[in-house]
């Protein structure tokens, strides 16, 4: 069942989760843990010191000191839902798992399988991942070529809505530029993002070596 059911999809349900997971830290880095935990959806809002969540069955839960995980969810429907602590971890902290999708975009991600990419180019070097999230380290070796949102977003996996606000992050950081190209906004990669990209990977073609 998992061959035929999720294997040929995971390639894009990770990345995506990925770009939730990076969207929140971005979310929480730059506006609080209050916005954070208001933008996780409908039926969830931070009403200081409670967080609400507006689902059936839904008991109140008390962390106790352990915190609150954070887990988007692909496959989950409707409103949130509230475990009390990680399954097989007793008194671990409890987990609350939110609809990591908007809309019905989840769906069109399974739309079709897409072919399978080259053993090189299936992840970004792990240390690029740690430093700048495995999104955007994806993004920015995808950008190598230069390609616009659209087409990042095909490759990828995850929304052109999500796409922007990554390359907005790396263009800022210098890692990235940006210019119009007929009625298409294409990124290439800058001198320094080139850099990073062969520091990462030790790779010359990168770098423009021979």
């Amino acid at each position: 069942m998992y061959q035929v059911a999720v294997q040929p999809y995971w390639r894009r349900v990770h990345a995506h989760l990925a770009s939730v997971q990076d969207l929140c830290r971005d979310i929480m880095c730059r506006d609080g843990i209050g916005a954070l935990l208001n933008s996780l959806g409908p039926g969830i809002r931070w009403n200081a010191p409670v967080l609400e969540i507006n689902s059936a069955g839904m008991a109140r839960v008390e962390p106790n000191g352990h915190g609150l995980l954070l887990s988007p969810s692909f496959f989950l429907q409707g409103g949130a839902a509230v475990l009390p602590s990680l399954p097989g971890r007793a008194g671990s902290s409890p987990v609350l798992v939110f609809p990591g999708h908007s809309g019905g975009h989840h769906c069109s991600l399974l739309d079709e399988v897409p072919p399978p990419a080259p053993a090189a180019s299936r992840l970004p070097q792990e240390s690029l991942a740690a430093l700048l999230g495995r999104t955007r380290a994806a993004i920015l070796h995808a950008l190598r070529d230069g390609c616009s949102n659209g087409e990042l977003a095909e490759e990828l996996g995850i929304t052109p809505g999500a796409i922007s606000q990554h390359t907005a992050t790396l263009r800022n950081a210098g890692l990235i530029s940006t210019h119009r190209s007929g009625g298409r906004v294409v990124h290439t990669v800058t001198a320094l993002g080139r850099h990073l990209l062969c520091a990462a990977s030790d790779c010359t073609e990168v770098c423009g070596g021979t």
